[in-house]
């Protein structure tokens, strides 16, 4: 049996970014890590190299948006591309009272992801199987979009249009080294760029149980009009 990351991590981590966590919280990500490497054995989930490091390299790196954005209480938040449920399930279970929309195309992820939330009893949370271009008409609209590497930023920009609330709303970005070069893509496309600002913040939210080199959160705030 390969040595992997203790949960402790989890809560050591919150407690020194003053993260209210519970001793529950703690035993769904323990449950959810379990899960996670069990079904990473038959469906490609994350890399075989991060399930030593699901705490920092998938938890923690989530769990760190709440240090950088203030999710108001019980906002709607769709997760575009989750894969195995990042950045959004982790954040749901240090913050029930959001409701959150988990979209993956690949139908086997949504399998796993599905089990997962009856596992661990989420409610206000599910799992669609869909493409966000496939989105039906009568989805209902949500406050806030986060994404962890999925697709650059223009297109980040015009699919999360397409699932926001009318009033407009947040896209809320993990992006990597290349940041610089999407930004670009943005500031050239003259149709998103009249319809959107963004603040970039540096990504290392917490130091002292990993370090996250060239990472930013990128903000958008989007209107729709």
């Amino acid at each position: 049996m390969f040595h992997v990351e203790p949960i402790g991590l989890i809560k050591d981590a919150c407690v020194s970014k003053e993260i209210p966590i519970t001793d529950e919280s703690l035993e769904l990500f323990r449950k959810y890590q379990s899960l996670l490497i069990g079904w990473n054995k038959k469906v490609n989930l994350i890399s075989s190299k991060d399930e030593t490091r699901i705490v920092t390299r998938h938890f923690l790196q989530s769990l760190g948006l709440l240090l950088v954005f203030r999710f108001p209480q019980g906002s709607r938040i769709l997760d575009l591309g989750t894969g195995g449920g990042f950045p959004g399930l982790p954040i749901k279970i240090i913050r029930p009272d959001l409701d959150m929309v988990l979209v993956e195309a690949t139908q086997k992820k949504v399998s796993f992801l599905n089990e997962l939330l009856g596992i661990l009893e989420i409610k206000n949370a599910v799992a669609l199987p869909v493409r966000i271009e496939s989105l039906r008409n009568d989805f209902i609209p949500v406050d806030i979009v986060v994404s962890r590497a999925v697709a650059d930023l223009r297109k980040l920009v015009r699919w999360s249009r397409s699932c926001l609330k009318k009033k407009g709303g947040v896209l809320i970005a993990i992006k990597g080294k290349r940041i610089n070069e999407e930004l670009a893509g943005l500031e050239f496309d003259g149709p998103i760029r009249r319809s959107i600002s963004w603040e970039v913040i540096p990504y290392n939210p917490f130091p002292e149980q990993f370090v996250l080199n060239n990472s930013h959160v990128v903000i958008v705030k989007i209107s729709k009009s």
